[in-house]
């Protein structure tokens, strides 16, 4: 079976936002904040293998591209989805077409019905989340990407029920290590510290 071929990814999955890596062997002083302005790989191949994305990315325009991968025929697109120009952590989309089909499988969660019931205004700047996390999280030489968005946070913990918070997403530009800063109080809700790169 011949292996899927993977386009440019940027940004996947509930804590990854990735962008250029510094090859240098000194700190990093970069924070690039990663918002919902446009897709973040190139969807213009999709106008022939599946224009039935395009239908869909018109259709739900907080859908942003993140990934489109081709192989053996198929076609799948992942997204990253927001809601009232915030991301949700906690939800994914993706579209499926298989080779001779039209028809398009969903993969993911609803992106409409967002019943949250909590402020989407962050209290804190993402500059301030970045230095609450420098204090959590030795980055080494990497550089820093940060993030508005909402997670379930009992989710995150393994607990049940459902727990929305907004949050300010704090990690590696080059993946792994990250942090989840409540927007609103400042606290470190959750971290990873991942593998450093010194």
């Amino acid at each position: 079976m011949r292996k899927m071929k993977i386009l440019p990814l940027v940004l996947i999955s509930s804590s990854m936002l990735f962008s250029a890596c510094n090859k240098s062997d000194k700190p990093c002083n970069t924070s690039t904040e990663i918002t919902n302005n446009g897709h973040l790989v190139d969807i213009s191949m999709l106008q022939t293998a599946a224009p039935q994305f395009l239908d869909s990315l018109n259709k739900y325009p907080m859908l942003q591209v993140a990934q489109i991968r081709t192989g053996d025929g198929n076609v799948r697109m992942d997204c990253n989805v927001y809601h009232q120009g915030v991301r949700m952590f906690f939800t994914t989309y993706g579209l499926l077409k298989s080779p001779n089909s039209s028809q398009v499988s969903v993969v993911g969660n609803n992106v409409t019905d967002f019943n949250l019931n909590i402020a989407l205004q962050p209290s804190i700047t993402g500059l301030q989340a970045v230095d609450t996390t420098k204090n959590e999280i030795a980055f080494g030489v990497n550089c820093i990407d940060y993030t508005l968005g909402v997670i379930d946070l009992n989710s995150i913990l393994g607990q049940s029920g459902v727990d929305y918070k907004l949050v300010w997403h704090v990690g590696s530009s080059t993946g792994g290590m990250f942090a989840y800063i409540d927007a609103q109080t400042g606290a470190v809700l959750y971290s990873f510290k991942g593998i450093i790169l010194d």
